[in-house]
């Protein structure tokens, strides 16, 4: 029998008694029984252990979706689908980011076919969902940028990044658009247009494709011109639903 030794042991006794609870599924009373001690010292233990990090509890919430909020975003903004999560806890951006970004790659795991191309835009939310995305074996996609690349900066949330993880992530081949995301003027942007690399990424985004929708609240006008394939694709839409230019 086990019995309770104080000092350098203590932490191998935290853990000798989450295991025999949170793994065996010992009683509290057994534990106690095995290792000498009270019942109300094992959740006294029990406790500690939680505290001290030895134990860790983790709650995965099921994902819920709003199928009737998806069905009238399809309706309003011509959607192919819309996936609506559903999120009570206000001001926890960080965690509904992660949650989207869960919610996300389990709907493009869905989709993804061999043969296609998916086009990836930029952001922590695009980003999130690549970590997020769990594939068993690889698919032969092609993995297009479809927007220029952003300050130095935000290196990480680079469409260019995110392409090469993708792409790594799926064994895929990704396809680089070489130019930046913002440029001075519309000459530029056509100066651009006719390098040749550019024009075959931009032919890369076509065939059969997956592309992200996003919707905003505000008509999107005054930006400057920017580099990005498959313009037709990427649209941005005010809250009445129509186009905003």
């Amino acid at each position: 029998m086990t019995r309770y030794r104080r000092g350098e042991e203590r932490e191998d006794l935290l853990v000798q008694i989450a295991e025999m609870y949170y793994e065996g599924g010992h009683t509290q009373d057994e534990i106690a029984q095995a290792v000498g001690l009270t019942r109300s010292a094992i959740s006294r233990l029990l406790t500690e252990a939680h505290q001290k990090g030895i134990v860790e509890i983790r709650i995965r919430r099921p994902l819920r979706f709003d199928s009737i909020l998806g069905q009238i975003l399809v309706e309003r903004y011509h959607l192919l689908g819309a996936h609506v999560l559903i999120w009570h806890k206000e001001n926890r951006y960080e965690e509904l980011r992660s949650r989207l970004g869960l919610a996300a790659a389990r709907v493009l795991a869905d989709l993804i076919r061999p043969g296609m191309v998916i086009g990836v835009p930029w952001g922590k939310t695009i980003s999130a969902v690549i970590d997020a995305l769990d594939v068993s074996e690889p698919v032969p996609v092609r993995v297009v940028q479809l927007v220029g690349v952003l300050g130095s900066g935000s290196h990480a949330y680079n469409a260019q990044a995110l392409v090469e993880r993708l792409a790594r992530k799926l064994g895929g081949e990704g396809v680089y658009l070489y130019t930046p995301f913002i440029v001075d003027s519309e000459t530029t942007a056509r100066t651009l247009l006719n390098h040749q690399h550019i024009r075959e990424a931009i032919a890369a985004s076509a065939g059969n494709a997956i592309w992200p929708c996003w919707a905003s609240a505000r008509p999107m006008n005054g930006i400057p011109a920017c580099i990005r394939a498959g313009t037709s694709r990427g649209k941005n839409w005010s809250a009445s639903g129509r186009p905003a230019r």
